[in-house]
């Protein structure tokens, strides 16, 4: 099969690269604009065009030339916070770049030669997350924390009910979708277009939630995104303590990049149009922290803002106080589970850190 790969220098997308050659005899093929990828992730035997898809000239030529089968279609902007500062950058780059992508590619769906797109999402398209309340028994999906409540420090969520603290519980793919910011209205919005397009033409389309991906080869983009490398690099390389937001007890789920490249290569044998979120290990904000400090032996004096980032930084930007997710989709119906531990995975990142000073 001839495997499209958008963003394929980049860290999701050189990590798929590399497990599907592992695993197959598959012809891969990468477009990349190089913006926070690197050339050096793409293997020799790759076919590889520097293109950015915002050119549709370009684009099209090159859709025409490798009439791929299967895409996996990873190339977008990932920043949150850069997507509130720059809310149209954000939309071309993820919703504009996507329905190039779909023009581009009419020609070949109408043929049959396509056959499936395999689309990167992400769990801020919920918003918040999915909670419990043991007092009324049932399920609950807040749409939004109140700002005042977050100014007086006042960061969990409670049932609208009989006003318990609510649970934090895996998140499921039916869950409403909520987006607390433009990068989730974006991600959304992908998700939307490029469902309508499958259906339109007759093709496969797998949506992957991703939660928090880390591993090796993630940037910090100038400390705009990946919240593992970030700390990482702020304690490593500047010797200074993160500013952990709120109580630092904001719980999120972080799934290593190795996982996320298998899950990506499986789904070349699927055949649906369907949605997976995709995550592993839920970690507080806090503890995340604590277990990179301990790893980098670095005195961690933790500075709890007990601000919301929005509150503290005038960006626009919002955090969800927990989102983790619910993976059992996954594991029964696509028939993956990830294998990765989080400590060994977060060793593993810390250590291609330390040599990689210089770009992380």
């Amino acid at each position: 099969m001839r495997v499209l790969v958008t963003g394929g220098a980049g860290f999701i997308g050189s990590h798929t690269v590399d497990t599907i050659l592992e695993n197959s005899n598959h012809e891969v093929f990468v477009l990349d604009n190089l913006s926070t990828g690197f050339i050096t992730n793409v293997p020799k035997n790759v076919k590889f065009y520097e293109v950015d898809l915002l050119d549709k000239d370009l684009l099209f030529k090159i859709i025409e030339d490798i009439k791929p089968e299967i895409i996996i279609h990873l190339a977008s902007s990932v920043s949150v916070s850069r997507s509130s500062k720059k809310p149209l950058f954000d939309a071309q780059n993820n919703i504009i770049s996507t329905l190039n992508l779909m023009e581009a590619c009419k020609g070949i769906s109408k043929s049959g030669k396509l056959k499936k797109v395999i689309l990167a999402s992400s769990q801020t398209t919920y918003g918040e997350g999915e909670y419990f309340c043991d007092v009324c028994n049932k399920r609950s999906k807040p749409m939004f924390r109140k700002i005042e409540d977050i100014q007086n420090g006042k960061f969990d969520l409670f049932c609208n009910h009989c006003k318990n603290k609510l649970k934090p519980i895996g998140t499921r793919e039916s869950s409403v979708q909520f987006p607390v910011n433009n990068y989730g209205v974006s991600k959304l919005s992908e998700e939307k277009y490029l469902i309508s397009f499958a259906n339109q033409f007759g093709l496969s389309c797998i949506v992957f939630r991703y939660f928090n991906v880390y591993g090796p080869r993630q940037t910090t983009q100038g400390l705009e995104t990946g919240v593992v490398p970030i700390f990482i690099h702020l304690m490593l390389n500047k010797k200074i303590s993160p500013i952990i937001y709120e109580d630092g007890l904001m719980l999120r789920d972080f799934v290593h990049v190795k996982d996320v490249a298998m899950a990506n290569y499986l789904a070349l044998d699927k055949n649906d149009i369907v949605v997976y979120n995709v995550g592993h290990e839920p970690q507080t904000i806090l503890d995340l922290a604590n277990k990179i400090a301990k790893e980098l032996k670095f005195d961690l004096s933790n500075k709890l803002s007990m601000k919301c980032r929005s509150i503290n930084e005038n960006s626009g930007t919002y955090d969800s106080r927990a989102i983790i997710s619910d993976n059992s989709k996954l594991i029964n119906e696509f028939g993956f589970k990830p294998l990765i531990n989080f400590e060994e995975g977060l060793k593993e990142t810390i250590e291609w850190a330390k040599r990689n000073k210089e770009i992380l």
